[in-house]
C-alpha cells in the first residue's frame, strides 16, 4: 500500500474523523506524549516529530515549550498542506516532506524525537529506529505514542479493541468515503508488535526503555526511551 497517498487521500477530514473515533482520547493521549517527552528539559532545544501528519504534537509542544525549535517530518503533502496552516503561530517552525528511514540531519541534532501513531506505517522499523538513534543527541528522549492489540486478558483492552475493528472502519467510510484506508489502521494494529517485543526491538538499537504505559482507554501505549 502507497502510506503517502493514503494519508493524502483522507488529508481535509483526518482530524475530525480522529476525533470522532477516538471519542476525544486522542487529545489526551498526544499531550501525555508531549508532557511525558519535554517534562526533563529546562531548557530550549529541538524537537522533531516524525510522521508529524496535521501538526498536533507540534501544537501541544509550542504550548509548553515555545522556545523550542520545531521540525516536522511527514511523507504526506497534503498533510503537511494541513499542518502549515494550523501551525502559523509556531515561531521556530520547519516542515519537511520525507521519510523516516532517512532523516534529513546530521547526528546528535534533538534533544526530543517524537512518533505519534507512526511507527505502524515505517516501511523498515529497525531502519528507522537506527536513523532516529543516530539523530537523537546523547540523554535526548524518544518518544512513541502507539495502538497495541491486547497482551493479557485485561478486559478494557479487550473493549478498546473490540470497538478499534467494529466500529472504526465503519466511522472512518461515513467521514471520509474511505474505508480501506481505516482497514488498514486495523490490520496494522493487529500485525503490530506486543508492547514487550516493540521494547525488546528498540533495546537492540541501544535505546534504554525509561517508560512504558497503556493509556485510557488502553488501545494506546506511551513510550519513553533515552539514547545513552
Amino acid at each position: 500500500m502507497n502510506i503517502p497517498s493514503l494519508f493524502d487521500s483522507i488529508a481535509k477530514r483526518y482530524d475530525l474523523t480522529n476525533h470522532i473515533a477516538s471519542l476525544g482520547f486522542h487529545i489526551f493521549w498526544k499531550k501525555e506524549l508531549v508532557k511525558g517527552a519535554l517534562k526533563n528539559f529546562n531548557k530550549s532545544g529541538e524537537l522533531l516529530d516524525i510522521a508529524c501528519g496535521t501538526g498536533d504534537i507540534i501544537r501541544f509542544a509550542d504550548k509548553i515549550a515555545p522556545q523550542w525549535g520545531k521540525v516536522g517530518l511527514d511523507p504526506s503533502r497534503e498533510m503537511l498542506k494541513i499542518a502549515q496552516q494550523r501551525l502559523v503561530f509556531v515561531k521556530k517552525l520547519s516542515l519537511i516532506r520525507g521519510f523516516a528511514e532517512s532523516i534529513p540531519f546530521k547526528d546528535n541534532t534533538f534533544e526530543v524525537i517524537t512518533v505519534s501513531f507512526g511507527v505502524r506505517n515505517f516501511k523498515d522499523r529497525s531502519t528507522t529506529f537506527r536513523e532516529i538513534y543516530r539523530v537523537l543527541k546523547p540523554k535526548g528522549v524518544f518518544a512513541i505514542l502507539e495502538f497495541s492489540r491486547p497482551d493479557n486478558g485485561n478486559i478494557l483492552q479487550k473493549l478498546s479493541w473490540w470497538y478499534t475493528k467494529n466500529f472504526v472502519p465503519f466511522l472512518g467510510r461515513l467521514i471520509t468515503d474511505r474505508r480501506e484506508a481505516y482497514e488498514y489502521l486495523v490490520n496494522s494494529i493487529r500485525e503490530f508488535p506486543t508492547p514487550d517485543q516493540l521494547c525488546l526491538e528498540l533495546k537492540e538499537i541501544g535505546f534504554q526503555i525509561l517508560k512504558v504505559k497503556r493509556l485510557l482507554p488502553p488501545i494506546a501505549v506511551l513510550y519513553l526511551l533515552t539514547k545513552t
